[in-house]
C-alpha cells in the first residue's frame, strides 16, 4: 500500500467513510500492525491540535486527494501488505500543518531570532577607545545589556567602531525588547552597502519591523537578503513564506 493509500485510509476511517465491512478490517488490521496503529494515533492528535477551520481546511485537501486518485487508479482492495514508513506518514500531516498554519508576527520572532555572540575582541585604534569598545562586549556576552549599552553610548559617531557599537547597541535594545530604540540604531546602517556586517544588519532589522509590525519593510530586508549565500538566505525564505 503506497504512503497516499494509507493517509486515505486512515482519515476515511476517521471520516466515518468506511463500510461496516472495510471499518472491522481496519480495526482488526490495528490489533496487529503496530505502525498502523501509531499512525491511527498520530493523525488523532494532529486534528485534536487543529482548530475547526484548519480540520475542514485538512478535509477538504483530502477529499480531493481520494477523488483523484480513485479516478486514476479505480478502487484496490483496502488492505495489503503494510509497508510504508511512519515518518513520512508524519511528513505529509506535518507538511499540510506548517504551510498552512498562520502566525502572529511575535511567534515568527521567537522562532528565528538567535542571540548573536560578540566573539571578536576588536583591536586598532586609540587605547582608551579600544578598553571600552572590547569592555562592552564582554559585558554584552554576559547578558549585561543596559551597562553595554552605557558603555557603547561612550564611544563617538566619527570613531571607526562607531558601527559595530551601533549594530550590537542595536542588539542589546532587542535583547531589552525595546525593538523602537532598536530600530533607531540599526536603520542607519542599512545605507552602508559595503559593511561586513550588512546582511547581519539586514536581518535583525527585518526581526525589529516584524516586532514593531512594519510587515512590508520587514518583508523587503527578507527578500534582499534571497539574493545573498549567506546563513540568512534559507531562513529569510522560510520566513516570507510565513509572513501574514
Amino acid at each position: 500500500m503506497t504512503n497516499e493509500e494509507i493517509t486515505i485510509l486512515i482519515e476515511s476511517y476517521l471520516d466515518g467513510e468506511l463500510s461496516e465491512q472495510e471499518k472491522l478490517q481496519f480495526e482488526q488490521e490495528l490489533k496487529t500492525n503496530k505502525e498502523l496503529a501509531n499512525d491511527l494515533l498520530i493523525h488523532q492528535e494532529i486534528r485534536n491540535a487543529l482548530g475547526d477551520e484548519d480540520l475542514i481546511d485538512l478535509r477538504e485537501k483530502l477529499s480531493i486527494i481520494r477523488d483523484d486518485y480513485h479516478r486514476k487508479e479505480k478502487k484496490k482492495k483496502l488492505f495489503t501488505v503494510y509497508a510504508s514508513s511512519s515518518i513520512i506518514v508524519i511528513a505529509f500531516i506535518t507538511t499540510f500543518l506548517f504551510y498552512n498554519k498562520s502566525y502572529t508576527n511575535d511567534e515568527l520572532y521567537n522562532m528565528y531570532y538567535e542571540h548573536y555572540d560578540a566573539e571578536t575582541i576588536t583591536r586598532g585604534e586609540v587605547k582608551p577607545t579600544i578598553e571600552i569598545f572590547t569592555n562592552a562586549l564582554r559585558i554584552y556576552d554576559k547578558g549585561k545589556y543596559a551597562e553595554a549599552i552605557k558603555l557603547f553610548e561612550q564611544i563617538s559617531d566619527t570613531s571607526v567602531f562607531y558601527q559595530p557599537k551601533e549594530y550590537y547597541t542595536a542588539l542589546s535594545y532587542m535583547e531589552l525588547q525595546n525593538f523602537d530604540k532598536a530600530l533607531n540604531h540599526i536603520e542607519p546602517l542599512l545605507q552602508n552597502n559595503k559593511s561586513s556586517l550588512r546582511e547581519n544588519i539586514m536581518w535583525f532589522s527585518g526581526l525589529c519591523y516584524l516586532k514593531t509590525n512594519q510587515n512590508d519593510k520587514a518583508k523587503q530586508q527578507f527578500k534582499s537578503l534571497l539574493n545573498t549565500s549567506t546563513y540568512y538566505q534559507k531562513k529569510s525564505s522560510e520566513i516570507l513564506e510565513k509572513i501574514k
